[in-house]
């Protein structure tokens, strides 16, 4: 029977646990690490813990719209907190583990959390630390032992006893489709915190339209790499659930080729960070594994980053892809477990070298597109519809149409209701006719696949997926006096760099020895103030966290004005026109 038949009885995200029990019944519904070794727990282990944990909760005190957080690593306990506390009608506030203090405190106010549900003994110190500002909250639950706090599996112990069935099913008949299942915090160390509200329509529209076309059916084992408070990866995970597959969570990146080589698995879901870096190892590896080899291996890469597919290569470059189909490419297949069908590739664009490089290679990666306040997904590329550079076609529910400034606006029954407690916020993002304006740029073609070109708002997604706001570095930046004007770019790129307009008068007052040279015309002779300028990044810098950093910056001697369309009417950054501006300075700082 196909799954397409039991979708109806999915209208809440916790009833995907009566559909998988009957339909597949798992004796590995997940697997984990434990001292190094693997664990595993069953279909029924899942839904016989979710259920403790929904009485656990009802005993104490928790229910409908109660906000319930969780700071953890992907482990199995994400799951079943998840489908427990959705089964009372409370909220998920799934948060990342980097958070900075002042951000946690923040979102722990605002959400006013009754329960907190942490990893181990780091996070439980951080919130304890919080904990006298924090009124409202009433349990840190640990899922590792930590002395002084309530074990997770104590917790659901000496709840046993308690079990109600028919309770529990009456108060699982009260929580409405519509009711908010997730509060989703979009990631950024520069940004301001905003809580994406998800209601279970949003989430099961999202994975069950998804799942008409999708990459997962036929598929048996996933390794889960990115955090479940990730928007795309908890999607993913529900999908996975969907389609009855084993899910293995990856314990830290650095592990991540192990986890493969065990597992073995059929699909994971990257962010195009993740993806420079499993390129960047494979290269590593196959050129130090043969040194007498390494121009011709290196070659070779290089003219596979260049095979643009359904184009004719050069002789040399075709001879050189032939010889690492033969020699080079077989070991990165085996390095990622033998079995992979496909890596999905979510979060940012990834660099079209890197995809020729997969086709070359024969590991297949399908980009897709999303954002949070879209439920998440949006469009994709499968097998059946793909077209390279783009982030796909829409996916089945959704409906895209292109603004006439080129904004990308999407309307689904996926979209968020809201930000949290953001009524204008909301507004400005969702018009009257129920359209999300994205905040980015693309173009459709005649066939409906999505391409992205750039973006309207002053946020952006570096490849790691972390949201960066420029502008807020920018401003730190010019309160250096040494530093007029200052461009921060990184949209899909690993790292920031900056575009810097250096306070000539500053640097006449400051360097006397430079006072005769100090002007725009003489900026390329002043090799001297370089390295004054490092030590101011330097000090911004040490004030942020890494996603914020400036890698790499260049000076320029230019005036940004409104009469060359550098700045706009409100005398803010023109951004796309410094792109183009400074396309060649910014390819070369990257």
């Amino acid at each position: 029977m196909s799954n397409k038949s039991h979708t109806e009885s999915i209208s809440r995200v916790f009833d995907l646990l009566p559909f998988i029990n009957q339909k597949y019944n798992r004796q590995i519904a997940f697997g984990f690490r434990r001292n190094g070794e693997w664990k595993t727990i069953s279909t029924k282990e899942y839904i016989l813990s979710s259920e403790l944990l929904s009485y656990a909760l009802l005993e104490s005190g928790i229910g409908k719209g109660d906000n319930i957080v969780t700071i953890t690593p992907n482990r199995p306990e994400f799951n079943i907190v998840d489908m427990g506390l959705l089964q009372v009608g409370a909220v998920h506030v799934p948060l990342y583990t980097g958070l900075t203090d002042s951000k946690l405190f923040d979102i722990l106010l605002e959400t006013k959390c009754r329960i907190i549900f942490v990893a181990g003994n780091t996070t439980y110190r951080k919130i304890q630390s919080l904990r006298d500002r924090l009124p409202g909250l009433e349990h840190i639950i640990t899922f590792d032992r930590v002395d002084g706090a309530t074990f997770f599996e104590d917790f659901l112990e000496q709840r046993k006893n308690l079990a109600n069935p028919a309770l529990l099913e009456k108060i699982k008949s009260d929580v409405q489709p519509t009711d908010p299942a997730s509060i989703i915090y979009i990631s950024g160390a520069s940004t301001p915190i905003n809580g994406v509200v998800l209601t279970h329509r949003n989430h099961v529209s999202n994975f069950l339209n998804y799942s008409e076309l999708s990459h997962l059916e036929g598929n048996t084992t996933a390794v889960s790499l990115l955090p479940l408070s990730h928007s795309y990866e908890r999607m993913i995970n529900y999908s996975q659930q969907y389609f009855g597959l084993s899910i293995y969570y990856n314990e830290k990146i650095p592990g991540m080729f192990r986890d493969f080589s065990e597992v073995k698995p059929e699909t994971v879901v990257m962010v195009p960070l993740l993806i420079q870096r499993m390129f960047a190892t494979f290269e590593q590896n196959s050129i130090q594994s043969s040194p007498s080899l390494r121009r011709l291996i290196s070659g070779a890469i290089k003219a596979a980053k260049r095979k643009v597919p359904g184009k004719p290569s050069s002789l040399p470059d075709w001879f050189a892809i032939r010889l690492a189909g033969w020699f080079v490419f077989p070991g990165w297949r085996k390095a990622l477990g033998g079995r992979i069908r496909v890596i999905l590739c979510g979060g940012a664009a990834l660099n079209p070298e890197l995809l020729n490089l997969s086709l070359a290679a024969g590991i297949t990666i399908y980009e897709g597109y999303g954002l949070t306040e879209a439920g998440p997904l949006v469009s994709y590329n499968i097998n059946t519809g793909f077209r390279k550079y783009t982030v796909g076609k829409p996916m089945p529910g959704v409906e895209i149409k292109i603004a006439p400034d080129g904004e990308v606006l999407v309307k689904s029954p996926s979209i968020m209701p809201g930000y949290y407690k953001k009524e204008e916020e909301s507004r400005k993002v969702i018009d009257e006719e129920g359209w999300l304006h994205t905040g980015d740029l693309g173009k459709m073609d005649s066939e409906g696949f999505l391409t992205l070109t750039g973006v309207k708002k002053e946020i952006f997604k570096l490849s790691s997926g972390l949201y960066v706001s420029p502008a807020v570095i920018e401003e730190k930046l010019k309160q250096s006096p040494l530093i007029r004007q200052a461009w921060v770019y990184g949209h899909n790129r690993e790292y920031l760099a900056a575009i810097l307009i250096p306070d000539f008068d500053e640097i006449a007052v400051q360097f006397s020895g430079l006072a005769g040279m100090a002007d725009p015309g003489k900026l390329p002779i002043i090799d001297s103030i370089i390295p004054e300028l490092e030590g101011e990044i330097k000090k911004y810098n040490n004030q942020g966290r890494g996603p914020d950093q400036i890698v790499k910056f260049a000076l320029v001697a230019d005036e940004w004005t409104l009469e060359n369309g550098l700045l706009n009417e409100s005398g803010d950054l023109n951004r796309q026109k410094l792109l183009q501006f400074y396309h060649d300075r910014i390819v070369s700082l990257y």
